[in-house]
C-alpha cells in the first residue's frame, strides 16, 4: 500500500468521524418512514426479513416499493420446510396496491407483523445447478409472520467501522463527479437481529417453526441497473450469532468494492472489515458450494464455508438495463460452528461490468 492510497484513507476516516459526530438519528422515525407522494421511480423503500431453523426451515421475503406515477411494488417470497418441500411466489412485480406481501410495524425496534397472500409455486432444487424449478402448478397460500426483538438497530450510517468506507473509496480515482455520484446513491440502511415465528398454509399442508431471525430496511435511491454486483451472505448459527458479510459494486466503487457487515448476538456486534469471497463471485455465477475468509475489526479471521440447497433467483429491469439475484439457501460451517442461512449473489444483466474486474 503505497503512501498516497494511505493519506487517501486516512482522509475519507477524518471526514467520516466528523461526519458521525454530527449525526442525528432519530431510530423510531427510522421504523416508521414513509415514502414521499413526489418520490419517482428511482427511490426505493424496502424490508426484508429472513430466519433459518438448524433443521432446514427457511423463510425469506422481500417487499420493495417504487415511487412515481404508477406506484410499484417488488415482492419476494420463499418457503423451504425442513421436510424439503419448498415454494416460491409466483409474482414478483405489481402495482403497489395489488401487492401481495404486507410488512407492519406493530411497535418500533420491537414488533413487526408479516403477510402473504398470493400464489406461489411448489419448486425443488435442479440436481446440477441447485436452482428452483417448478415440480407442481400454482397453489393459494397465505403466510403470517411475527418479528420480535429486544435489541437495537445496526444504523450502517453510524455503527459500520469507518475503516471499511476508507478502504473502498481510497482504492479509487478521486476524479471530477466522484463525490457528487456518491451522494446521488445514499440511502438509509438498518438491520436488526431477533427472532421469527412463521406458518404457511397452502392447500391441505400447514407448515411452521421459530428462529432465529434478521431484518432490513432501507429506503433512499437505488437502481439495479446502478449496480454491478452484490453479495450478502446472512447466517444464523447453533450458537446463537448472525453473520452478515457483504460487498458491493457501484460504478463509482468497484476497484475493491465495499466491504461492510459483522456478527452480532444479543445486541453486541463486532464489525467485519474485510472478506476474502471466491473468486467466481465476481464472474457472474449463480452460488456454489466455497469457502472465504472474514477478518473482523478486533484482527480476528474466520473461515466460512456453505452449501445451497436450493437456489431461488429474482430478476429485475429498468430503463438502465437489469439485474439477476441467485439467493441461495444453504448450510454454513462458520469458524468450526454450524448454522443455516441464505448465499445471496447479485449480478447485472451487462456482463463486461463484472466480466472485466
Amino acid at each position: 500500500m503505497g503512501l498516497k492510497h494511505i493519506i487517501k484513507q486516512s482522509i475519507i476516516k477524518s471526514v467520516m468521524k466528523k461526519r458521525k459526530k454530527s449525526l442525528t438519528i432519530d431510530e423510531i422515525e427510522t421504523e416508521l418512514h414513509t415514502m414521499s407522494d413526489t418520490a419517482g421511480y428511482d427511490i426505493n423503500h424496502s424490508y426484508y426479513f429472513g430466519s433459518h431453523d438448524q433443521i432446514g426451515n427457511t423463510f425469506f421475503l422481500r417487499l420493495g416499493l417504487r415511487g412515481g406515477q404508477h406506484r410499484r411494488a417488488e415482492v419476494w417470497f420463499a418457503y423451504k420446510s425442513a421436510c424439503g418441500k419448498a415454494f416460491v411466489c409466483e409474482l414478483e412485480h405489481m402495482d403497489a396496491k395489488d401487492a401481495t406481501l404486507k410488512i407492519e410495524c406493530v411497535e418500533p425496534l420491537k414488533e413487526w407483523k408479516l403477510s402473504f397472500t398470493g400464489k406461489v409455486i411448489p419448486v425443488i432444487p435442479d440436481k446440477d445447478s441447485f436452482l428452483a424449478i417448478p415440480c407442481g402448478n400454482a397453489q393459494d397460500a397465505v403466510f403470517e409472520a411475527t418479528f420480535k426483538s429486544d435489541f437495537g438497530l445496526y444504523h450502517f450510517s453510524r455503527d459500520v467501522d469507518n475503516r471499511a468506507f476508507a478502504k473502498a473509496m481510497a482504492a479509487e480515482k478521486w476524479i471530477k463527479g466522484f463525490s457528487d455520484e456518491l451522494k446521488n446513491n445514499n440511502q438509509v440502511h438498518i438491520e436488526q437481529e431477533g427472532t421469527a415465528t412463521a406458518t404457511l398454509q397452502t392447500g391441505d399442508e400447514l407448515f411452521s417453526f421459530s428462529a432465529l431471525a434478521v431484518r432490513d430496511h432501507s429506503y433512499g435511491r437505488r437502481i439495479w441497473s446502478y449496480m454491478n454486483t452484490y453479495h450478502w451472505l446472512p447466517a444464523m448459527l447453533e450458537n446463537g450469532y448472525i453473520y452478515n458479510p457483504n460487498l458491493v459494486r457501484y460504478p463509482a466503487i468497484n476497484t475493491r468494492g465495499l466491504i461492510t457487515g459483522y456478527k452480532m448476538k444479543n445486541g453486541i456486534w463486532t464489525n467485519i472489515l474485510d472478506v476474502e469471497f471466491p473468486q467466481y463471485a465476481h464472474s457472474g455465477k449463480i452460488p456454489i458450494a466455497n469457502n472465504l475468509t472474514i477478518i473482523f475489526a478486533d484482527k480476528q479471521k474466520e473461515k466460512v464455508s456453505f452449501i445451497p440447497e436450493i437456489i431461488f433467483p429474482f430478476s429485475f429491469k429498468d430503463e438502465g438495463g437489469s439485474f439477476e439475484v441467485f439467493a441461495a439457501v444453504s448450510k454454513f460451517v462458520i469458524n468450526g460452528v454450524k448454522g443455516r442461512g441464505s448465499a445471496e449473489f447479485g449480478y447485472n444483466g451487462d456482463k463486461t461490468r463484472y466480466e472485466k474486474n
